[in-house]
């Protein structure tokens, strides 16, 4: 009888674990992703951490020195990044969904697999980049087609609190294999984050 007392706790705690993980994601705008004054988690990337979207200059069908002058121009807007960018540990491994536009840093044809979900149109581009703790790193992305770049959409995934550098930017959280959608407003009876 104890035996099966403990399969049957551990298939209700496993069902548990099920149903949450299929739960509805907690629904994020970009001031969810600033901690309080000074608390949260501090961004470390590592000196010599891997810089993820190095274009090659025979992708864009460009010559070297005209890359070379445009790795210039990303090189200075990435050094006006505003440092010291505090993250939110509580948000870590949490199902979330969070709308923002794309800024592509990895292609596969003409579909975009990697890129940084930011909070408006054309940061990390023509303009400095936001701070790290609003900027989302979104790798292994499917469906999401070049000709969708001027369009908000939602991502839908894990989030983690994992800083990278990208050529663009720092970024402080990241979400791998995030589901893509088109945007659109969120019902109202969907657990917020504030």
């Amino acid at each position: 009888m104890k035996q099966v007392l403990i399969i049957l706790a551990i298939f209700m705690a496993a069902s548990l674990n099920i149903s949450k993980s299929k739960a509805e994601p907690l629904v994020l705008g970009w001031e969810d992703l600033i901690p309080k004054w000074f608390d949260g988690k501090k961004i470390k990337i590592p000196k010599r951490s891997e810089v993820l979207g190095m274009p090659v200059a025979e992708d864009f069908q460009v010559s070297k020195e005209e890359l070379e002058s445009f790795m210039g121009d990303v090189e200075f807007m990435k050094d006006l990044q505003p440092q010291d960018a505090r993250l939110v540990g509580k948000l870590n491994g949490k199902r979330v969904r969070i709308p923002g536009y794309v800024t592509p840093v990895g292609f596969d044809g003409e579909n975009i697999t990697h890129f940084l979900l930011v909070p408006y149109l054309g940061a990390c581009i023509h303009v400095p980049p936001p701070p790290a703790n609003q900027i989302v790193y979104v790798k292994n992305a499917k469906g999401l087609k070049l000709e969708q770049v001027w369009e908000p959409i939602w991502i839908t995934g894990i989030l983690e609190t994992k800083s990278v550098s990208t050529v663009l930017a720092d970024v402080g959280y990241t979400i791998a294999e995030g589901v893509v959608e088109p945007y659109a407003a969120y019902p109202d009876n969907v657990k917020q984050a504030h």
